[in-house]
């Protein structure tokens, strides 16, 4: 009858699945109010009923360590099974508490995220602390555009005097 019975139970729970893209905007402005700059989280909610979480952010760098490590207000996940929060919601860098405080001044100064690559892991707790769902991570590269090229005129040529208003060629 025991076995019978614990057939019958079904577990609730909280998960979540991140979904980066592999090749992100370096720009942290970008990350902060571009939804689709990053990437999201999909969280299944089979506890059946509505909850409020926050979700606990860590950023790693390969060759440096922890980067930065950041806290969300607290959501409202409805009942409904599945929930996708946008990157915006997910990391915030203006609050970010940063463990490397040389990154953090480059950050501050360039506007961008440094070139490398990275490892973002989230935890999905509860109002009081409790952890709901751990080890949701995901990776992605930070590359930075690669500069324009001058095509036209060609490097050390003249413009005439004349010209008001020289027409320039550049390669993306």
């Amino acid at each position: 009858m025991f076995f019978f019975l614990s057939g019958e139970i079904i577990p609730q729970s909280l998960s979540g699945t991140l979904t980066f893209n592999p090749y992100p905007s370096p720009y942290a402005s970008d990350w902060e109010f571009n939804p689709t700059a990053l990437g999201s989280l999909t969280i299944q909610n089979n506890l059946g009923r509505a909850l409020e979480i926050r979700i606990r952010a860590v950023v790693t760098m390969q060759g440096r360590g922890e980067i930065f490590r950041s806290l969300t207000n607290l959501i409202n996940i409805s009942a409904d099974p599945i929930t996708i929060i946008s990157n915006t919601t997910l990391i915030n860098l203006t609050d970010a508490s940063f463990s490397d405080n040389s990154y953090e001044q480059k950050m501050r100064q360039t506007g961008r995220l440094l070139e490398g690559y990275y490892t973002a892991c989230l935890t999905l707790e509860n109002s009081f602390g409790t952890i709901l769902a751990t080890n949701i991570c995901s990776n992605f590269t930070i590359v930075y555009p690669s500069a324009p090229q001058l095509l036209f005129p060609m490097d050390k040529d003249s413009i005439e005097a004349q010209m008001n208003f020289p027409t320039f060629q550049w390669m993306p």
